[in-house]
């Protein structure tokens, strides 16, 4: 709807607009024009004069109310001395016709006879514009005044002399100019100070699909491209840029032809002190691939949603009702049944038991860095001591703990969940009813790392690659107790927190279990 309207309200802000800002409908290029701080102006193949910068007026002696006088029918070179205009004319039907840059030293009148040296500079503002190239020129004047015409046309020949600060200067400002008309990966806007749309580059208008910007969206309020939430957004964007800010938001707009379009937008202030004109600049990178990708994410997640809640009642309860069944077939006709028999029911249920523990390794390894926790204070000396009350280590088991544990802003269900299950690892798998376990904790800065180490009988170095493997395990798959999923479980959720973790030999027992937990930026951290 927004693109249908758009030559209608062009047409009707046209020349309201163009009295208060601009001589011209084209005129998206005067404020890149008004902020060049020397004589500059626009012109078409033809060397007319189309847009003129304040400070060319200012050296022409043109009143602004006045500025028709000096563009259109009046060429560029109606202004230069008049025993320089042949030379003048017939470097520009050199130049014109393969539309290359050139540059010469000439003498510049104004209305009131004043004449002044400049460097001046011709070149295409757009080389591949072929139905109406433009052409900028600027005037950087000399630092010292000379009439010797031998000296004009000695600097005319000169093409390696090194350019003044101010002529680099010059040439940042346009080279600034020429990025921003002629890039091709973003949207690049400026908005007058009621926020109505003044220029587009013209990459710009190939992503938004704009055919012609002076009758389609020339004056059209910014803000009518945003609807909804992201209009709120978009209005909040614009009032943080004209209050000197920087203002960021994702939005959605689609093209001129309904092409849906997702953007990162950027909205700051431009100034110019020389000019006086202030505009606002607006900034929008397609990040349609990212949205549809994230949108893609999203209904897989719910997918694997209803999977976990199939998986949670419609598998669950049937386990539930075999294990009944095994354990009343034990109770009642235990003394009755052969011993082949007992131990094929026994088997049963330990099968069961192992299924059961499968679909709830399943079920938390699915939700890990799904699920929403907040960050909270966490004792790890409270933590450790709650994992080994869950855990009930044998007695012949000793636990050594480093000095001074320290406190962390973290998730502790996360937390809890590793450290149960490195620990728990150690004592499950110890070969012997007695033994030693180490816990240490470093502070790294911007981390803290984990070490879990055990005098069992560790793990052959052709298995150490495999053991963080979903399923993988070294015991018998008989097994009720080891499903293959804890280790898995441990590296998804230190990954997803931004850790690593790895596993280290001991000499001759046992294995190490390390890992790597961030420090939350900005929280003291007691060590």
């Amino acid at each position: 709807m927004l693109f249908n309207a758009m030559g209608s309200r062009a047409e009707r802000m046209a020349t309201q607009v163009e009295l208060i800002i601009f001589p011209s409908p084209m005129s998206g290029y005067q404020s890149l024009l008004n902020h060049i701080v020397h004589p500059a102006w626009l012109m078409d193949s033809a060397g007319y004069l189309q847009l003129t910068n304040p400070a060319w007026r200012e050296f022409i002696e043109i009143d602004p109310a006045n500025e028709v006088a000096i563009l259109q029918p009046h060429l560029f070179w109606n202004w230069i001395d008049e025993t320089h205009r042949p030379l003048v004319r017939a470097r520009w039907e050199l130049e014109r016709s393969p539309q290359r840059k050139w540059t010469q030293t000439l003498q510049l009148s104004s209305s009131s006879g004043t004449t002044q040296f400049f460097n001046i500079s011709i070149e295409p503002l757009d080389a591949h514009a072929e139905d109406r190239p433009l052409w900028l020129g600027t005037a950087l004047p000399m630092t010292a005044t000379t009439t010797d015409p031998s000296s004009i046309y000695r600097a005319l020949e000169d093409k390696k002399s090194s350019p003044s600060l101010k002529e680099v200067k010059l040439r940042r400002q346009l080279e600034f100019v020429r990025r921003v008309l002629e890039s091709n990966q973003d949207c690049i806007k400026v908005l007058d100070g009621e926020g109505r749309l003044l220029y587009m580059n013209s990459g710009g208008q190939q992503l938004m699909e704009i055919e012609d910007f002076d009758s389609q969206a020339y004056g059209v309020p910014w803000l009518d491209f945003w609807e909804g939430s992201d209009r709120v957004a978009a209005q909040e964007a614009f009032a943080t840029a004209c209050a000197g800010g920087v203002g960021k938001f994702d939005g959605f707009c689609a093209t001129a032809k309904g092409l849906p379009k997702w953007w990162e937008v950027i909205v700051a202030p431009i100034s110019s002190q020389e000019s006086g004109f202030d505009e606002i600049l607006s900034v929008s990178r397609d990040i349609t691939a990212r949205k549809l990708a994230e949108q893609a994410l999203q209904e897989r997640n719910q997918e694997l949603d209803r999977f976990v809640y199939i998986v949670s009642h419609d598998l669950k309860a049937p386990l539930r009702g075999v294990a009944n069944l095994a354990e009343w077939l034990a109770e009642d006709l235990g003394s009755n049944l052969a011993p082949e028999n007992l131990h094929q029911l026994r088997l049963m249920q330990q099968r069961v038991q192992r299924m059961n523990g499968l679909i709830e390794g399943l079920l938390k390894y699915s939700r890990v860095g799904r699920e929403e926790l907040r960050f909270e204070p966490v004792d790890m000396a409270v933590l450790v001591e709650e994992v080994l009350d869950s855990l009930s280590p044998p007695p012949g088991f000793e636990i050594q703990l480093s000095p001074n544990l320290p406190t962390l802003q973290t998730k502790r269900l996360l937390l809890f969940q590793v450290m149960s299950n490195l620990v728990g690892n150690a004592i499950k798998h110890h070969d012997q009813g007695e033994g030693r376990i180490q816990i240490q904790v470093d502070c790294r800065g911007s981390h803290y790392q984990f070490a879990i180490a055990d005098d069992g009988p560790g793990i052959p170095p052709g298995f150490q690659d495999q053991v963080f493997e979903i399923f993988r395990t070294l015991e018998n798959h008989q097994s009720a107790e080891n499903t293959g999923i804890g280790l898995a479980l441990v590296k998804k959720i230190v990954t997803s927190e931004g850790g690593r973790i790895w596993l280290e030999s001991q000499t001759p027992r046992g294995c190490r279990f390390c890992f790597t937990w961030p420090a939350l930026e900005g929280i003291a951290l007691t060590p």
